[in-house]
């Protein structure tokens, strides 16, 4: 579902995927989108749709032309990881490499490189250790109706911490993709003073004053308290919220997330959005910067997020 900010009427689209598992992009207009949801566990191929938000339409976008695009019977193949858009609104996909075994080789001078395509590509050093193992990351845009591997590289692959796909050059310049992370703390540290006062100005029993948070946006600047989850001792965004503006600050209201729910926050140009998670579900909500007031107010959804502000497609290179 799509939600024009701050009225507008929902534009709904429907494709056979998990929400919480499939990633969306946009052209730099914001015309055209692309949901991406990455082969696992049973379902051995990636899928993908195309929407045309103009005609308000979807349609499947074939994938599998690509290497990782189809399923390999027999043996492990490459990966298709991502899938978007390039600065000129072109499909681009990065494949990662590293599940097809290829033993680096010794050149002269000591150096090591892997070979594809009768290709030399260089590995360097530091790139295999006990985490970690050389492998081939791939860069395809679509041309016409074809795609055309643009760019190949050695990266490092099997950690959490590893470059992975990244290590491209076309990764850097495609177009933000925009995924709800609950892991994500937006922002950063609060100033001392300010979060000694926060602290004990609206925490019952006092304990962690770098517990705060500020993330500031061109209207306001949001304080929020980071909590820990003791099951699994991750961080996330909590209650109290607040707004500061001229020196004062002040809670959002009317605010959906109750005390003691994770919460979710995203900041885009003046919008800024607040996804509390309960047992019931999860409610997003929207709120301007500018004046501090709810926009919008969804329960039940899944990977809420914020639309990117349309942009005119950059000069080719």
């Amino acid at each position: 579902m799509r939600q024009p900010l701050p009225t507008g009427e929902p534009q709904r689209f429907a494709f056979d995927a998990a929400c919480d598992e499939t990633g969306l992009s946009w052209n730099p207009p914001a015309t055209e989108g692309l949901a991406f949801s990455a082969a696992m566990g049973e379902r051995t191929a990636p899928l993908a749709w195309r929407v045309d938000f103009t005609t308000r339409s979807i349609k499947k976008f074939d994938l599998s032309s690509l290497p990782g695009g189809a399923p390999v019977e027999g043996k492990e193949g490459p990966s298709l990881v991502q899938l978007g858009f390039d600065t000129q609104g072109r499909p681009q996909a990065l494949v990662a490499d590293v599940y097809v075994q290829r033993t680096p080789e010794s050149g002269e001078g000591g150096g090591r490189f892997l070979t594809f395509e009768g290709q030399r590509y260089p590995v360097a050093d530091g790139s295999s250790n006990a985490e970690n193992a050389p492998g081939l990351a791939f860069a395809y845009r679509m041309e016409g109706a074809a795609w055309k591997r643009i760019e190949t590289k050695v990266s490092s692959f099997g950690s959490q911490d590893a470059p992975d796909v990244s290590e491209l050059d076309a990764a850097k310049k495609m177009l933000d993709q925009t995924v709800s992370s609950s892991g994500a703390l937006p922002g950063k540290p609060s100033d001392k003073a300010l979060a000694h006062t926060l602290e004990t100005t609206l925490i019952e029993d006092p304990t962690d004053e770098e517990a705060w948070r500020t993330l500031p946006t061109p209207g306001a600047v949001l304080h929020y308290r980071v909590a820990r989850d003791p099951e699994d001792d991750s961080n996330f965004a909590s209650l109290p919220l607040r707004w500061e503006r001229d020196g004062a600050l002040v809670s959002p209201e009317p605010l959906a997330a109750q005390q003691g729910e994770r919460l979710m926050l995203q900041a885009r140009g003046a919008m800024v959005l607040i996804v509390s998670l309960s047992e019931a579900g999860r409610t997003a909500q929207v709120f301007d910067s500018q004046t501090q007031k709810s926009l919008v107010r969804v329960q039940g959804v899944d990977a809420p997020t914020l639309w990117p502000q349309p942009t005119s497609p950059a000069a080719t290179p």
